[in-house]
């Protein structure tokens, strides 16, 4: 088996079948559940039935995610990794496709794809079509979960930052590493969009903090994207943009982390999520479009 799936659990006893149910699908790998010290009863029950059904669950005492995913990585042997959220699914028939992604080329760290949302909203929401080491120093397009391999992962230390953007330390380690990386050309998972927010939406509230640990941690990172602000793969509208925000004195990270995203789904249309079949016009062009309706109503 080529592919190793962990799946970390913490009380999310009510998903986690149906994030098992999307492998279905899927061509033989190894599955893990990582019992993220879940102390309500429904998910311990529903963890028992897994196990008893022979399903492997292990159990992380303390930490969080980045501990149940180290766990679930000591516990598989698998050349290529996937880490999938308990309430989080795959994509039909994907991870051939990822997995033979990684075969084709000994240089590709991972693979990956664009992500469906499902749930409390629905649509596309567009991933980074390559591993960019410089636009991860200013913003994070890319998916939490992808294929990995192993080696990379391990290599980057694997996930270390329990406190949040613990993804996207992954990807800056395995960029700094010389890893490349590739998109599959079509979405590879299913993210449940809740009705009230969970961890994402408290990451982005703390993004100055965050952000400044990623720069600790990755100094040599941040330092050649300041020398080499204009190369990548960026398109060349897009890099001097970000170029230009960067030198704005005054903004805070926040701040500044959300103009980056502005002027990426601007200048970048594949950026634009996917909604009822179409892609979401620009923050720019939604401004000038309510702009124009208030001096209609004034006229």
């Amino acid at each position: 088996m080529r592919v190793a799936v962990i799946i970390p659990c913490y009380n999310d006893g009510e998903f986690v079948g149906d994030a098992i149910a999307s492998l279905a699908s899927q061509e033989a790998h190894e599955l893990v559940v990582v019992d993220s010290a879940s102390t309500d009863p429904g998910t311990l029950e529903v963890l028992e039935r897994l196990r008893s059904a022979g399903v492997h669950v292990e159990r992380a005492e303390g930490g969080g995610v980045c501990a149940a995913r180290t766990r679930g990585l000591a516990t598989t042997t698998a050349p290529y990794v996937l880490p999938l959220d308990a309430d989080d699914q795959l994509s039909p028939n994907v991870l051939t496709d990822l997995a033979d992604t990684l075969d084709a080329d000994p240089k590709i760290g991972a693979a990956w794809g664009d992500i469906e949302a499902f749930g409390a909203y629905t649509g596309i929401f567009p991933t980074w079509p390559t591993l960019d080491p410089v636009l991860l120093t200013r913003i994070n397009r890319m998916p939490n979960t992808a294929v990995y391999r192993r080696e990379a992962v391990e290599a980057a230390g694997g996930w270390t930052l329990e406190a949040g953007y613990e993804d996207w330390d992954l990807w800056l380690s395995i960029a700094e590493q010389g890893w490349t990386g590739r998109h599959i050309g079509r979405a590879h998972s299913r993210y449940r969009q809740h009705a009230v927010p969970r961890r994402l939406a408290a990451d982005r509230d703390r993004h100055g903090e965050l952000a400044a640990q990623l720069a600790a941690r990755h100094p040599d990172a941040f330092a050649r994207a300041r020398r080499f602000a204009t190369g990548g793969t960026r398109p060349v509208s897009l890099r001097f943009a970000l170029a230009a925000v960067a030198v704005v004195p005054g903004l805070s990270a926040s701040r500044r982390h959300r103009l980056d995203d502005i002027l990426m789904r601007t200048l970048v249309p594949g950026m634009r999520a996917i909604v009822a079949g179409h892609r979401e016009p620009s923050p720019v062009a939604v401004v000038a479009a309510r702009l124009r309706d208030r001096l209609a109503r004034r006229g």
